[in-house]
């Protein structure tokens, strides 16, 4: 309905499914894929069928693709992009991908460098730091979106300020409270362990961590999570569920594992656990952490710890 009452002047942003490009081609202009992770594979049958429908959304681009060149999975669709202009997140000139035809768009230090296909000319726009999202995982975001709006027509001039003023969305590291030192951060969407391993890198990099998982697990390999646990984090406080068990066994032993029955005894646990300069942060890394453990009581997070904490 959207696009029956767009207009030529107007740009629509869509995130497609996995499940959109399952047997299909999506039509858009510009497809732009951040990155492949093992997931999903119950709804595709194999990992090569998974990886082939997310290809889908940068082949069947009409005019650019825009693909992580520090995605080892995304690097190898790069040959296979072909008949659009193509845009390579995360590589500078000098890049084994690097290419007169294919566009670049890479950190200087802080400053967002971007160099369009086809073109000699570097663009220097702005500080990535000015974003307001914490992380490695955000600043490669903010690549692709510069790249998207580049080839969607935007003036260059005015993506600083855009992306200095964006707003982040809730769920994805959202601080829902602040009491005697101990920040605590919401990262729901965080249900598949590379999710959960970037925000635990985003917000361990300034603060010890206490970790909230639990889920059911999706066949992931654990490891990457485990291991920015083990730099980051004091204690884990483990809900029930496949995805926790198979968690704590790449942990092995390397940081405690406190076992909890419900989210109210996993609050409890987070606060006593966490000391002044402590992040609580909530990051699932397993799937049904909501339906399973906040949905039923039909209250929010937020609003969860901020009655713990009597913070009315």
């Amino acid at each position: 309905a959207d696009i029956a009452a767009a207009g030529a002047p107007d740009v629509l942003v869509w995130e497609v499914s996995n499940r959109h490009l399952r047997d299909r081609i999506v039509q858009v202009d510009v497809g732009v894929l951040t990155n492949i992770t093992r997931n999903h594979i119950e709804d595709h049958g194999s990992w090569d069928a998974y990886v082939a429908a997310k290809a889908r959304l940068v082949r069947g681009a009409t005019t650019d693709a825009v693909l992580s060149a520090t995605d080892p999975v995304s690097r190898t669709l790069v040959d296979s992009v072909t008949g659009k202009s193509l845009w390579l997140v995360g590589a500078a000139p000098g890049d084994a991908l690097d290419a007169p035809d294919r566009g670049l768009a890479w950190l200087d230090d802080d400053v967002v460098c971007v160099r369009r296909p086809a073109d000699s000319e570097v663009l220097r726009l702005g500080l990535a730091s000015t974003l307001p999202l914490p992380g490695a995982h955000n600043a490669t975001n903010l690549l692709s979106a510069v790249c998207a709006a580049l080839a969607a027509g935007v003036d260059p001039t005015a993506l600083p300020a855009a992306w200095a003023a964006f707003s982040p969305l809730p769920g994805r590291l959202e601080q829902v409270a602040e009491q005697d030192g101990v920040r605590w951060v919401y990262d729901i969407q965080a249900t598949t362990a590379p999710a959960s391993e970037a925000g635990i890198r985003a917000v361990g990099c300034s603060n010890t961590l206490v970790l909230i998982v639990g889920g059911e697990d999706k066949g992931m390999d654990f490891g990457g999570m485990a291991d920015a646990t083990t730099a980051h984090a004091r204690a884990v406080i483990a809900l029930p569920g496949t995805g926790s068990e198979a968690f704590a066994a790449a942990l092995d032993g390397r940081v405690p594992v406190i076992r909890v029955d419900d989210l109210t005894q996993g609050l409890e646990a987070a606060r006593e656990s966490a000391r002044p300069g402590d992040a609580v942060l909530l990051s699932p890394g397993a799937a049904f952490f909501q339906s399973r453990f906040i949905t039923p009581g039909k209250k929010s997070y937020a609003r969860r710890v901020r009655d713990l904490l009597e913070l009315g």
